[in-house]
């Protein structure tokens, strides 16, 4: 019904396991772009904002982690 591309969506977001699976790879950067986005934005170009906020706010978070834990042990090593 699709094209080409509807084979690649369904095996990246046909199930919870392979969209969770799928988002990971997203947040590592592993080869999102040529394999998971391209692909999706083909298909559903309406993903392209999702794509966009999901990076923002990941990196975000996982940045104020990593901060958290600096000045964690920064403070605990100036006591």
């Amino acid at each position: 019904r699709f094209g080409p591309w509807e084979a690649k969506c369904v095996d990246y977001w046909g199930t919870v396991p392979d969209s969770m699976f799928t988002l990971y790879q997203v947040i590592t950067l592993e080869s999102w772009a040529e394999a998971i986005a391209r692909p999706t934005l083909v298909q559903y170009p309406i993903f392209a904002g999702f794509f966009i906020a999901f990076q923002f706010l990941t990196t975000f978070g996982l940045l104020n982690v990593v901060v958290g834990v600096i000045v964690e042990s920064t403070l605990a090593a100036a006591r």
